[in-house]
């Protein structure tokens, strides 16, 4: 009897449901003590209800939940995730709790699939097919280069050991196969080369601030309802969704992220090829584009693919209307 309704029960299943666990490129997979999360995400593509894994650094997950502008904004580090978070905890309350806008948890979709405080094993997206979605997105290779300059060139040689370690980190990891670097005497194209080379040689490079922006996840489920915007217009938009969740402007003009503000930041010609303790001085107010360079854009449009598809699509705040 029980084995009869079991099978019956499981041809249903097979019949009308569609179980996968999208494609995520190995280098991006490395599970690690910050995201070694599987939930299942339940959805609907073309009518057909459908069961997915969660991807490693799942950008789902992230998702900010505003029922009242029935909006949900997705938010990736370093792409001024710091003012977003920062605008939904003082301006729209949409955080559980007061404080730095990085150790504070929010409204976010996984906060909504919680049962009885245990931690979510599924998240069912389809309840939220009227949402409007939205994730700010920046150039892919731009964002490597803030990566580098604030991650590795202004943490290398911090007097505060946690920062440091954050730094050396993130090197032992890119660098793992070589018998010995000089961090110092490390260039921002011999980093490159060397993550270019894990890349291709299947190896695993895992950090919340280089994981991609659209993850598979993201991609499979929300690619119809996701609108691009750039992070330049970021202001301009989080403008718009306080009109939509509060009927008030907030003409809101704060920035929280260190790589912004290129005004007083100085151009160095070459200056991928200049080693980091020559570029220690400088910091934050060494140009981006002093690191760019043809080969650069080529590795990252391998690399970040999926990002560069939905960057191109990026659109200004006045399109979204």
């Amino acid at each position: 009897m029980l084995s009869s309704i079991y099978l019956r029960l499981k041809l249903f299943i097979e019949k009308h449901t569609k179980i996968i666990d999208v494609y995520t490129a190995p280098f991006f997979s490395q599970p690690n003590s910050f995201d070694n999360t599987r939930v299942y995400l339940i959805y609907k593509k073309q009518g057909i209800p459908r069961i997915n894994l969660s991807s490693p650094y799942s950008r789902i997950f992230h998702g900010i939940v505003d029922k009242k502008a029935k909006f949900i904004v997705f938010s990736t580090p370093k792409v001024s995730s710091t003012t977003i978070k920062v605008f939904a905890q003082e301006k729209l309350n949409l955080s559980l709790e007061k404080g730095l806008p990085h150790r504070v948890k929010y409204k976010t979709l996984l906060h909504y699939s919680y049962s009885k405080s245990k931690f979510p094993t599924e998240l069912n997206f389809s309840k939220y097919i009227d949402y409007k979605m939205f994730i700010v997105m920046r150039d892919p290779t731009e964002r490597i280069i803030s990566f580098f300059l604030n991650k590795i060139i202004n943490m290398i040689n911090d007097a505060d050991p946690e920062k440091k370690r954050v730094a050396d980190n993130i090197l032992q990891m890119v660098f793992k196969n070589q018998s010995y670097v000089d961090y110092n005497e490390l260039t921002f194209k011999k980093f490159i080369d060397v993550f270019v080379l894990q890349y291709y040689n299947g190896g695993k490079v895992w950090d919340v601030h280089i994981a991609p922006q659209i993850t598979a996840d993201l991609k499979e489920i929300a690619q119809n309802q996701l609108q691009i915007l750039s992070m330049n217009n970021c202001n301009d938009f989080l403008n718009y969704w306080h009109l939509q969740s509060t009927g008030t402007s907030a003409q809101f003009t704060e920035h929280h992220n260190k790589s912004w503000n290129k005004t007083d930041s100085k151009f160095i010609p070459n200056g991928y090829d200049i080693q980091i303790k020559d570029l220690i001085s400088l910091k934050n107010r060494i140009h981006p584009d002093s690191f760019i360079y043809p080969e650069l854009i080529e590795a990252m449009r391998v690399i970040y693919r999926d990002d560069y598809e939905f960057w191109d699509k990026a659109k200004s705040v006045k399109d979204i209307y």
